[in-house]
């Protein structure tokens, strides 16, 4: 509605010289080209420079500028800590308002994401984090229900039976998706450690399992490992030789391309070999938790 169209319900008022520019913005941004994952798996965020007010430089030479410098890598980039600080001093917005622009791609607050329960329909609040959006527990996902609070939750799940097979179906569904489990990579990686001396001579192998799928991971010894899992591994090839501790960062990094899965599908193995690879192209292999 016309009268809806105000200096309070939108984030970019029509007066802005930057609101023409939104429809280019959102043709030309999206999730994939916003966020990044560094080799250090530290998330950085984009900021366009068509939203840029005022540039600025800040300290270790990080820029935030009208016109990107493209010889400089991070120019108009930031970490999530920091992110939502530039984004009032270079752009005057916040977190919710860059979400609701770039990735909503909506200017109006009453198209805000509302709750599931019809009967409620209250718009949800922001998490104050890009990466979880209007959802306070997982990362935004569009396709899953979202709500104010718990009751509006129980409320819908209970009259949309079909919809939750067991109550926990949209989660689940997130968590096959986008999920990585950071603490039990890290938990394993820091048990494997401490299960000898950092300069023990360790494998990283490969084997196909009576079920038909791939399996990877690390051991000091490939027969004690086939014994160990004689009903499970059909065979099993050695990969890499090399230390403990450059084993374990191997197979960490490994596992947050897979979201902690040592078992793959069969499909999966040339990814898998690409991803070594890769991952083998600067050695000594470095932790990912550094």
């Amino acid at each position: 509605m016309l009268k809806d169209l105000n200096k309070e319900n939108l984030i970019i008022p029509p007066w802005d010289p930057r609101y023409g520019k939104l429809g280019h913005i959102w043709k030309k941004y999206n999730w994939d080209n916003l966020v990044y994952r560094d080799s250090n798996r530290v998330i950085l965020y984009f900021i366009p420079p068509e939203l840029v007010i005022n540039e600025k430089i800040y300290s270790r030479g990080w820029k935030v500028l009208k016109s990107i410098d493209y010889t400089d890598e991070y120019c108009n980039w930031s970490s999530s800590k920091p992110i939502n600080n530039k984004l009032i001093e270079t752009c005057e917005l916040n977190n919710q308002d860059y979400f609701d622009l770039l990735i909503l791609k909506i200017n109006n607050k009453l198209n805000r994401p509302r709750c599931n329960n019809i009967e409620c329909n209250s718009i949800l609040k922001f998490s104050n984090r890009i990466f979880y959006g209007y959802n306070q527990t997982y990362p935004w996902n569009e396709s899953d229900h979202a709500f104010c609070c718990k009751s509006c939750s129980a409320y819908y799940q209970s009259t949309h039976p079909n919809e939750f097979e067991n109550g926990m179906q949209h989660k689940l569904n997130w968590i096959n998706a986008r999920y990585i489990p950071r603490n039990k990579i890290y938990t394993d990686y820091r048990s494997y450690l401490n299960k000898g001396n950092q300069y023990d001579e360790c494998n990283l192998y490969i084997s196909l399992t009576n079920n038909g799928f791939i399996k990877y991971g690390v051991t000091t010894n490939i027969e004690n490992r086939r014994y160990m899992f004689y009903s499970n591994l059909i065979t099993i090839h050695k990969l890499i030789d090399s230390y403990r501790f450059e084993i374990a960062n191997i197979e960490a990094k490994l596992k947050f391309e897979f979201k902690g899965r040592e078992y793959l599908n069969f499909d999966e193995l040339h990814k898998f070999f690409n991803i070594l690879k890769s991952i083998l192209a600067n050695r000594p292999v470095a932790s990912p938790f550094n």
